[in-house]
């Protein structure tokens, strides 16, 4: 037996964070070249769609994931995390529904001569904050009967 074919434990390990680390890497540096190429440089949408669609993949895939395997993302241990989690995550979709109607759907400021801004703000502010409420406590709540099924075997 060779001795490169036996794998320590702690090697794996530090290469496992290695490889995280990387990946975080490389998505704060997608986000960065979406954010320089949309404000900054004033690029039509079309040169960077790739960039966005490669983030979006990537953020789904780990949050899939994530709850596939039964790990909360979330450190929700109480209902107060989960109301702020919530917020906090609701709030997101609004700027980014405001972003698509404007520049894929209706075009540059087109969709303002439509409907009232403040409108579209609301609607899409309750309805995401409704929704990541209803996606965070499902999970707060199945890990908190796993935590009570967990308790009832030790005991």
């Amino acid at each position: 037996m060779r001795n490169d074919d036996i794998k320590d434990e702690r090697v794996l390990a530090v290469r496992r964070k290695i490889a995280g680390e990387t990946l975080q890497l490389l998505a704060i540096a997608l986000f960065i070249a979406v954010l320089l190429q949309r404000f900054i440089l004033k690029a039509p949408p079309a040169q960077y769609m790739v960039e966005w669609a490669l983030l979006v993949a990537a953020a789904t895939y780990l949050m899939l994931r994530s709850f596939a395997e039964g790990i909360s993302p979330f450190p929700l241990n109480s209902q107060v995390r989960v109301i702020i989690f919530s917020l906090a995550i609701g709030v997101l979709p609004a700027p980014v529904i405001n972003f698509v109607l404007d520049t894929f759907v209706y075009g540059p400021g087109k969709i303002y001569e439509m409907v009232q801004p403040q409108w579209i703000l609301w609607v899409s502010l309750i309805c995401g904050i409704v929704l990541s409420f209803i996606l965070l406590e499902s999970i707060y709540l199945r890990d908190k009967r796993i935590r009570g099924q967990e308790d009832g075997n030790d005991g």
